[in-house]
């Protein structure tokens, strides 16, 4: 799972991305919403939540395994989120995967 927030000083861009979290479901997202590892090999969305009053943001899952083998190994090196939430806004985003190892295992 990926989780994202928002937070703005602009009281209506603040109001417009959280409306576009709240009304976005699984199905708009599923061919437009992945993860994608350095060697272009991708697992797409599972299921998107909406932000939820506990404050981790709107939730975006995937499935951890592609086939018998999981999606990420302690060998790769980076893993890039891709979502069009809209026209107006879409996130590109790094995550190495070397910052995702705690005592020797990849937690993610």
């Amino acid at each position: 799972m990926l989780a994202i927030d928002y937070n703005s000083n602009d009281g209506r861009l603040h109001g417009e991305v959280m409306q576009i979290l709240n009304s976005l479901v699984t199905s708009r997202l599923k061919n437009n919403t992945y993860l994608v590892k350095d060697n272009g090999e991708k697992v797409w969305l599972a299921e998107y939540q909406p932000p939820q009053p506990d404050g981790l943001g709107a939730s975006f899952v995937f499935p951890r395994r592609l086939g018998e083998n999981p999606f990420l190994s302690p060998g790769d090196k980076s893993v890039r989120f891709i979502t069009e939430l809209s026209g107006r806004y879409s996130l590109s985003i790094r995550f190495k995967v070397a910052d995702m190892v705690f005592d020797d295992q990849l937690e993610y």
